[in-house]
């Protein structure tokens, strides 16, 4: 029995050539898409096919118009392949992984640079001094990847499934001026003889949105309304001691928790997006990006008002 099951072994690793056309195949649903792909011709793609169906003993593909469909076993088969391509491929990143030391390339939204990262990077770096972080701050959305950047910071609510990413850090929304401000502001209605600053209406953050969810009653067109086109603007004009501005917490917690600004009321919400960190599995740079991401979660666990997701990991 021992021998029969090494022979057979033996058989499937001979075939790895073969089932890697047959995942491509069974992908595309074609023969001549898959050639394509491994760039080999259609006959070869079929000779490998045909192979792997005699060792097997089982047929695997049926001819259905210029389409290949899977047979009930080829479907069966598939998910297996799938799953050991994977692997195999992770498993030659892995070689190809580079050392702790070097360049990693980030890339932000200015907002979460500022207000967030920039106070706490020099830890970060002091720790260590053999990773050469180059941070991209930017609005645009940047390639991640080879050619790219290594690991994005993200405040979306959705990532490309061909990437991995975990949550960084849960969002809330709520009000916050400057505490002699507050002293002032004891009900809701108190807010009809201030200004209310208003940034962009984006991912669920606007003060009808909080109005909604807070239950609050409140006529927004009997307040004056300031409006800025940027929610740290917003952030920095109270501070100011004028106004009162709807925040986040990424934006507002280290201000709140140093006594320059003050959270007003009690109520808050949860915005459609959160803060996501998002890499290239394959990328060669693996053990760095583990290094930045495993400080961040530190610093957030620290941190105000931060609930970080400790489970996916790069």
């Amino acid at each position: 029995m021992k021998a029969n099951q090494t022979h057979k072994r033996k058989l499937y690793i001979a075939q790895i050539g073969a089932l890697h056309t047959f995942e491509a195949a069974a992908r595309h649903g074609s023969y001549s898409r898959a050639a394509e792909e491994l760039f080999i011709t259609q006959a070869a793609v079929s000779q490998q096919i045909r192979g792997l169906e005699q060792s097997l003993g089982v047929k695997l593909f049926v001819r259905e118009g210029r389409n290949m469909r899977l047979t009930e076993r080829g479907a069966r088969l598939l998910p297996w392949v799938s799953q050991g391509m994977a692997a195999f491929e992770q498993g030659m990143a892995a070689l190809e992984c580079e050392p702790l030391a070097g360049v990693l390339n980030i890339t932000v939204i200015p907002s979460f640079a500022s207000r967030w990262l920039m106070p706490r990077l020099w830890r970060f770096v002091e720790r260590h001094p053999e990773v050469e972080v180059r941070l991209n701050a930017n609005p645009q959305v940047q390639p991640i990847g080879r050619g790219g950047m290594d690991l994005a910071i993200r405040y979306c609510n959705r990532v490309d499934p061909e990437l991995s990413s975990c949550l960084l850090i849960r969002e809330c929304v709520f009000p916050v001026c400057s505490p002699a401000l507050a002293e002032r502001l004891q009900r809701i209605e108190d807010l009809y003889d201030t200004v209310i600053v208003s940034g962009p209406d984006y991912a669920g953050v606007s003060w009808e949105k909080w109005l909604q969810e807070s239950g609050y009653r409140l006529d927004l067109s009997r307040i004056k309304r300031f409006e800025v086109n940027n929610n740290s603007l917003a952030i920095d004009m109270v501070l100011s001691g004028k106004g009162v501005a709807l925040s986040r917490n990424v934006l507002a917690g280290d201000l709140i928790a140093s006594g320059l600004l003050t959270r007003l009321f009690t109520k808050s919400y949860n915005p459609d997006n959160d803060y996501h960190l998002i890499w290239d599995p394959d990328s060669p740079r693996l053990t760095r990006i583990r290094c930045f991401t495993d400080w961040l979660k530190e610093e957030v666990a620290q941190g105000p008002g931060c609930q970080p997701d400790m489970q996916a990991e790069p």
